[in-house]
């Protein structure tokens, strides 16, 4: 019990010993940088910024170390554990643990890079809202061009559904064409070629038919 209990003590003593190190690390990142935050998620990092927080192209990311991993040059830093997403001038980018540049940040608007670990390697990113796919190579596999996208579906198969306004289609993203166009069809029930010898059914407002295998619509991106 005495030693259950000095292990106790222990672990609290090293609690607020490590407490004290973060607010000490921090004061003396704020005298480097200006701003320093701590995050205590993911293992521990900080935000650091030349200047004011907020202000264009001055954020960084330190460790819980103090060592600067990210140079302060970017609008913001997010941090996800294994990779950093950086924003500049409306523009997101991936950078690793190590700073190397994985996406660049000079194309994609908004980039939900969490999902390769869910969906086959495969992530949504977007431009000025328009959303498309890119692969475990971060190979732009679908175009920026939809306004939806049923990524989950990625993970059973080759194809997906995608969606401009009302209209929906079926993306093939080896092929990277369109099976069934998307400006054509209000619902695809893609699923049922499994199940039903290849056949599917459409609707167009309401109206229902079906789709065989030899009468697909084929348009090229």
């Amino acid at each position: 019990m005495l030693r259950a209990n000095c292990i106790l003590l222990f672990l609290c003593f090293s609690l607020v010993a490590q407490a004290q190190e973060n607010k000490d690390l921090t004061k003396r990142l704020e005298g480097k940088y200006g701003f320093a935050c701590y995050h205590n998620n993911d293992g521990g990092w900080y935000t650091v910024c030349r200047g004011t927080y907020g202000t264009g192209g001055n954020t960084g990311v330190c460790d819980v170390n103090g060592r600067e991993v990210i140079p302060p040059i970017w609008d913001d830093v997010s941090f996800w554990g294994t990779y950093y997403k950086v924003k500049k001038k409306g523009f997101v980018g991936i950078r690793d643990l190590s700073n190397r540049e994985i996406v660049s940040c000079s194309r994609y608007t908004q980039i939900q890079w969490h999902q390769k670990d869910d969906y086959s390697g495969y992530c949504e990113v977007e431009i000025n809202g328009k959303k498309g796919v890119i692969d475990k190579n971060n190979k732009e596999v679908i175009p920026c061009k939809y306004d939806d996208i049923s990524i989950y579906s990625l993970t059973n198969g080759s194809v997906c559904e995608v969606k401009i306004k009302d209209k929906v289609g079926i993306y093939d993203v080896v092929q990277r064409k369109e099976l069934l166009s998307s400006n054509k069809y209000t619902a695809i029930r893609w699923y049922q070629k499994k199940n039903y010898n290849g056949y599917c059914e459409v609707e167009i407002n309401g109206k229902k038919g079906v789709k065989r295998p030899d009468e697909i619509d084929l348009f090229e991106v």
